[in-house]
């Protein structure tokens, strides 16, 4: 689990940092 977000907030971050954060926030708020 934790690589597989490891690396997906590492692609986000790569492609898009707006991205990341909208996923960021998505995420804490799922969690």
């Amino acid at each position: 689990m934790s690589l597989f977000l490891a690396f997906h907030l590492i692609q986000i971050k790569s492609w898009d940092p707006n991205r990341y954060l909208y996923s960021s926030t998505q995420k804490g708020s799922s969690l």
